[in-house]
């Protein structure tokens, strides 16, 4: 018997709109094109690779973008390509391959994670470390937990649950081990709670803002939201106020602004000198509603395109304009970010087979 279901499907749009790609979790490799396989390899970053992965029935393998097998579908387990070298478990134990498949670090760990800056976090036995191309630690395994190296060069892990350090490539501790969390910021900073309260380091482990704050957003295009007493406003990264605490929420800035929620409720946009360049529709509601302003905020609004609710579906407002650049036409949609944004198109006509 077949029935009727509403069906949503994901997609990427591109600011300028002019292609369509769809986020996909599993690949028929006989009923696709290689241009598929193009977009597919640009959206998941396994383009450099030429790699993408496949599940045929409980093992994985790598096909090229004509969707020919590279890596035959026989690993337990395994993540993308990362600087040339592929993550994949056998068993119980993690190991690295290159693209042509030949192992170059026989599996040994307990967990794998990619390379970031030439290293690899590993779990050995309990404890994490990191390792190098070759599979020797560079920073031996003694942590509880660990992050990645980031595009700072820099790494977060803990030892045990109450000392937390940001650590050089090098083993170098880059911070006095006293705060309860660091969180990797933009901008080469790094937020950190203590007691309750939150602070931003660089990243040479340098005080720019003390603990002192109820909350800190991310640092982008020189300030940051902070929260005291219950209100918002805006630092630099020298710590000085150069927008008055008189919100009660705030977010990243992006593209010269940035979303707030002023005393009378109404959520806008702002510039970095406090004026208001956009208000949002009174019959719009802004996806995120305006954010919180929470840790590792990433509700900005890229090219000043606003994703807003009309009609129960969603469009984007330019900002800068307040008139609709993409009709309303989406179930749902999220801020544009590195070009592209993610929506659901609704299928009214979907037959699907009910046993």
């Amino acid at each position: 018997m077949m029935s009727m279901k509403k069906i949503l499907s994901f997609i990427a749009i591109s600011i300028a709109t002019s292609a369509a790609y769809l986020y996909i979790h599993a690949l028929d490799v006989e009923a696709v094109t290689s241009s598929f396989y193009a977009s597919f390899f640009e959206l998941t970053g396994t383009y450099s690779a030429k790699r993408a992965p496949v599940r045929e029935k409980v093992k994985f393998g790598f096909i090229d973008n004509y969707g020919r097998f590279k890596i035959e579908p026989k690993l337990d387990d395994c993540s993308n390509f990362s600087e040339g070298l592929l993550a994949f478990r056998r068993g119980s134990s993690w190991g690295y391959m290159d693209i042509s498949g030949k192992e170059t670090i026989p599996p040994r760990f307990t967990k794998a994670a990619d390379f970031h800056h030439g290293l690899a976090l590993v779990r050995d036995g309990i404890y994490i470390g990191y390792i190098d191309r070759g599979g020797k630690f560079v920073l031996p395994a003694k942590y509880s937990l660990g992050t990645d190296f980031d595009d700072t060069g820099l790494a977060i892990v803990y030892i045990g649950r109450k000392h937390v350090f940001i650590v050089s490539p090098r083993g170098e501790t880059l911070s006095d081990g006293n705060a309860t969390k660091i969180y990797p910021q933009s901008e080469g900073t790094f937020t950190v709670e203590s007691n309750g309260k939150y602070g931003l380091l660089d990243s040479g482990g340098k005080w720019l803002i003390m603990p002192e704050y109820d909350a800190l957003t991310d640092c982008r295009e020189g300030l940051l939201a902070f929260a005291k007493e219950g209100k918002w406003g805006y630092l630099n990264k020298q710590g000085k106020i150069v927008l008055s605490p008189v919100y009660t929420q705030a977010g990243s800035f992006c593209d010269g602004v940035a979303p707030v929620r002023r005393a009378d409720g109404r959520c806008v946009l702002i510039t970095h000198q406090g004026k208001t360049t956009f208000v949002f529709p009174a019959q719009c509601k802004a996806i995120f509603n305006c954010p919180k302003g929470n840790l590792g905020d990433k509700e900005v609004f890229e090219k000043g395109l606003v994703p807003v609710l009309e009609n129960m579906m969603w469009g984007y407002i330019s900002a800068r304009s307040g008139k609709f650049e993409i009709k309303p036409q989406f179930a749902y949609a999220e801020p544009f970010e590195n070009g592209r944004a993610k929506v659901a198109v609704l299928h009214r006509e979907c037959r699907v087979a009910r046993e």
